[in-house]
């Protein structure tokens, strides 16, 4: 029996003389050949065949790779690709590993190439990248996988390695239990029922020189989708603190040192419904691998940092003890899946710290440092560190490539993780990005449920354009939309006109297109001041121990601005199309400059002002409301009222994709105003809703089209979601 594995990659322009020969929608397939039952090979490598589909005006083609000194004209078994019914060909023969290589089409180099091609850099120049499997080693494929009425159906074969090893019984496990079934002709079959929720199947192979890689098929029984998705990011350290024990380090200032949180916080929470209670489907866990044991000094050259927040990796699979330790982070992960939440880990890609295992096998790099003279932060992004005991990988070594994916996905495969949030994307080079993409999406190919990758630019306003060289099919699926967040932060805490709202709403739609659906809108995060504080006007620097009005308790006018401006920057992003992002205490409206004094340990359900409550319940219905109602979520858009403190929004979905059961129209008004305003809104006829009502789903209030229009009354501060009956 032979298979094959087919990859199809998106082929670019080559330099401009020749771009005549290729089309954007070329492709360039590598198929890899493993046969089990003898050696077809005629030397000592594996089985490689390159498919180029050209354009007819080709009339020579090439791939000039490391393996052939990356000459123009190989020889017909060395990378000349000979021309089939309009399809060029090249069969080769290769050692197991990664090779970087060119098309030649016409004697020319092809130039710079698109940005979901996997890359390979080889001397200073960026190239395609050919991933040769070990054809020495025996594997296992998946000819069939499949969940259907809470049953796994799945038929896996058993390749053997080249040179007709035997291969011993295959390893086979579901969700940690062995399973057993008849190999015939070097397959199996499974059939097997699964309970609700997440489950893996994994399998090896062995024979009597080595094992095959691991096969890991995660999957869920749910019909999740992650354009469904709210995300709730929390720092484990500063969440809560299951325990009672804390061990900071010497030096730092509490808010800058360890505080005691801890996996065991996190999964109390989970059992207690406080992330299903805002309608949070997703958990993003800053870093968790083993940091310093050490104070150091942080980018004021003044203060002194410990690494609670994760962000200086010492490991690449230990996990912090501090935290709870590999046990209570399993039990985490765990407890989330049994209740249907999806887990996103935060990678450090762009660096370790000094004492990483990586420093030691050659892979760090020390430069300069970001912001100092001759380092500036954009010009120097892909090289500069952050910190001077923070070394840099540079990707354009293809080494660090490969190890850091390896190691990266051994620790999603290890700890069961549904996502990944990248760190400080625009500071390491893509191919790294196009490599990890490139594993997920293969886990994802043999039936495995789909891996979210988000990243993090910090940009401007203007910053989308920057954001999207770094999303699409080989890539991120999305990133955080810094863009938008400037002007939610401009609107709801500097009075802003909603019509800049509207227009920053249109650039991100326009902007990112197809991808907005997986791109991240937000008010807050761990690197930026929180929004109550900026309402109050009260930032005291980041260790100035700025008052937190929110849990004074008290009802003066200032608490209440920031109940009601927050709750309406909430009805804002609630109601986005995207995977809208909750920082953990904003839901409380708690306080904080910039780092560290944004981090502060959440109040426990008992220490909770009447304020801190108020907003709380309001941003559960609002998360909740989100979460049951697929309109807010995948709905069509369209303004109905726009002016400086009046925003009325349409969202609505098609009869044929409305769920049953659910509001197929809403209706989202906002206003921010000091005065009452009553409004006749248009309703477009292509809502077809004439002369049906819709109700609020926070009051008796009802309104009833009539004639095409409605007349809606807000108080001020006031917003609604009204649905149709």
């Amino acid at each position: 029996m032979s298979l094959r594995l087919a990859v199809t990659l998106a082929i670019t322009s080559l330099v401009a003389c020749n771009e005549e020969l290729i089309d954007p929608s070329d492709s360039v397939v590598i198929e890899i050949h493993q046969d089990d039952t003898s050696d077809t090979s005629t030397g000592q490598g594996c089985q490689v065949r390159l498919t180029y589909e050209g354009a007819p005006q080709a009339t020579s083609v090439a791939a000039a790779g490391e393996w052939n000194g990356f000459t123009a004209t190989p020889t017909l078994a060395n990378g000349k690709m000979v021309e089939v019914d309009g399809v060029w060909v090249a069969d080769l023969e290769l050692a197991p590993g990664e090779y970087g290589y060119k098309l030649v089409v016409n004697g020319t180099f092809e130039g710079e190439l698109q940005g979901d091609v996997p890359t390979h850099w080889v001397d200073g120049v960026e190239n395609r990248n050919l991933v040769v499997p070990d054809c020495t080693r025996p594997s296992v494929k998946v000819e069939r996988f499949e969940v259907a009425d809470q049953t796994m159906l799945a038929r896996l074969c058993f390749v053997a390695a080249k040179g007709g090893h035997t291969l011993a019984e295959p390893s086979i496990t579901l969700d940690g239990r062995a399973l057993t079934g008849a190999v015939d002709g070097g397959c199996v079959d499974l059939e097997e029922a699964v309970g609700t929720g997440k489950h893996r199947l994994d399998a090896t192979v062995s024979d009597d020189v080595a094992t095959s890689e691991p096969l890991w098929i995660p999957f869920w029984t749910d019909t999740f989708d992650w354009r469904d998705a709210s995300l709730y990011m929390a720092m484990p350290d500063r969440f809560r603190d299951s325990d009672g024990a804390a061990a900071p380090v010497a030096g730092p200032e509490p808010i800058a040192n360890w505080d005691g949180g801890d996996f065991g916080g996190l999964a109390q929470a989970i059992d207690e419904g406080w992330f299903s209670a805002l309608g949070m489907s997703a958990l993003w866990l800053t870093p968790v691998v083993k940091q310093p044991d050490e104070a150091l000094i942080g980018s004021d050259n003044v203060h002194l940092y410990a690494g609670y927040h994760g962000y200086w990796p010492v490991s690449v699979d230990i996990i912090e003890p501090r935290l709870g330790g590999a046990e209570a982070f399993a039990a985490l992960v765990a407890k989330a899946h049994a209740h249907g939440m999806r887990v996103v880990m935060d990678i450090v890609l762009n660096h370790v710290y000094q004492d990483h295992p990586y420093c030691d096998e050659g892979l760090c790099h020390t430069t300069c440092v970001c912001g100092t003279a001759g380092c500036d932060f954009d010009a120097r992004a892909r090289d500069c560190q952050f910190a001077p005991y923070l070394p840099d990988l540079d990707y354009r070594d293809h080494t660090t490539v490969m190890r850091v994916v390896d190691d990266v996905v051994a620790f999603i495969r290890e700890h069961d993780i549904d996502g990944v949030r990248l760190d400080a994307v625009k500071h390491v080079d893509r191919s790294i990005l196009q490599a990890l993409r490139q594993r997920l999406h293969a886990i994802e190919a043999n039936g495995g449920a789909p891996f979210w990758m988000v990243g993090e630019t910090f940009t401007g306003g203007d910053g989308h354009a920057q954001i999207m060289q770094y999303v699409g099919p080989g890539r991120l699926d999305g990133q955080f939309d810094f863009p938008l967040y400037w002007t939610i932060r401009d609107t709801f805490i500097n009075n802003g006109s909603f019509r800049n709202l509207e227009a920053a709403l249109k650039q991100s739609e326009a902007s990112y297109g197809d991808a907005l659906a997986l791109m991240s809108p937000f008010l807050g995060n761990h690197d930026v001041a929180r929004f109550a504080t900026a309402i109050a006007n009260n930032d005291q620097g980041p260790f100035g121990n700025t008052p937190d009005k929110m849990a004074a308790g008290g009802a003066t006018p200032s608490e209440w601005d920031i109940i009601n401006q927050q709750s309406l920057a909430f009805v804002f992003l609630l109601t986005l199309r995207g995977v809208p992002l909750v920082y953990m205490g904003d839901e409380l409206g708690l306080a904080g400059s910039s780092d560290p004094d944004n981090r502060r340990l959440l109040p426990r359900p008992d220490a909770r002002s009447g304020n801190q409550q108020e907003l709380l319940g309001r941003i559960r219905q609002l998360g909740v409301a989100r979460a049951t109602h697929a309109a807010l979520r995948r709905g069509n858009r369209r303004e109905l009222w726009i002016d400086d403190d009046l925003y009325v929004q349409a969202r609505w979905l098609d009869v044929a994709a409305a769920p049953a059961g659910e509001p197929r129209v809403m209706l989202v008004a906002m206003n921010k105003g000091a005065v009452a305003r009553s409004e006749t809104i248009t309703i477009p006829a292509e809502l077809g809703i004439d002369g049906q009502t819709l109700s609020s789903l926070y009051s008796e209030r009802q309104v009833t089209v009539t004639g095409g229009v409605i007349t809606l009354t807000l108080n001020p501060s006031e917003y609604a979601l009204l649905a149709l009956q």
